[in-house]
């Protein structure tokens, strides 16, 4: 096929992938938003994923326990809080390098963001002071992380994994020889969906919003 046909094949090609592909990130809010949304997506997945399959043929009956589903729903929202801050953690590493002399500005304005995120769902009955102690804990990790290069994502996303692992609400004697499963479960989870957000992002405009002027004379290098 050539000529008009192959150019209407070809825009309508060019067309469906622009349809299909998800919209870039240009904005902060869009970030934050997103790196939420990715967040709880690899929370509950991890957690479902593992406890259904470690749970077997008794997982219908499982699922159905009220002391169960009570617990469950402390591991949820751990999960959530967890691997969102492991996000906002890897994020800060991305847009530093774009941050020039606004860089020290990225933890509290990523905390404020963190925290808002969060207050977007009920505190959880579990923890009486709601959310509080999590923005101090995420403000001195970022804090301390811009003490030297980035860390790594993996190694960052083990931290998230740990911490989902010890919310788990099954017996000790069943989680005995699972740990290192769940936390690199979480770990290929946090990975992959922070690849595609990564593709997505722009990072050098995202730095330049949270870090105003001090950002211009950012080095440009690739995200």
């Amino acid at each position: 096929m050539s000529g008009p046909f192959q150019r209407l094949a070809d825009g309508l090609r060019a067309g469906w992938r622009n349809f299909t592909r998800p919209p870039r990130i240009l904005t902060a809010c869009g970030l934050f938003e997103a790196l939420a949304a990715e967040a709880a997506h690899v929370a509950q997945s991890a957690t479902y994923a593992y406890l259904r399959a470690r749970a077997g043929f008794m997982g219908p009956r499982l699922f159905t326990e009220k002391p169960f589903l009570e617990a469950l729903e402390v591991t949820r929202w751990e999960a959530l809080s967890a691997v969102m801050a492991d996000m906002f953690v890897i994020a800060e590493g991305a847009l530093r390098p774009h941050a020039g002399a606004g860089a020290s500005l990225l933890p509290d304005r990523l905390t404020a963001a963190f925290v808002a995120e969060l207050a977007r769902h009920p505190a959880p009955a579990h923890r009486e002071g709601g959310w509080d102690g999590l923005d101090q804990a995420l403000r001195l990790r970022l804090a301390h992380g811009q003490s030297g290069p980035p860390p790594s994502s993996d190694a960052i996303a083990a931290q998230s994994g740990a911490h989902i692992f010890a919310h788990l609400p099954l017996h000790p004697d069943l989680l005995r020889l699972d740990e290192e499963l769940v936390v690199n479960s979480v770990r290929f989870r946090v990975l992959a969906g922070w690849q595609q957000l990564r593709e997505r992002c722009d990072f050098a405009a995202i730095a330049r919003e949270l870090a105003g002027e001090n950002a211009e004379n950012a080095e440009e290098t690739p995200a």
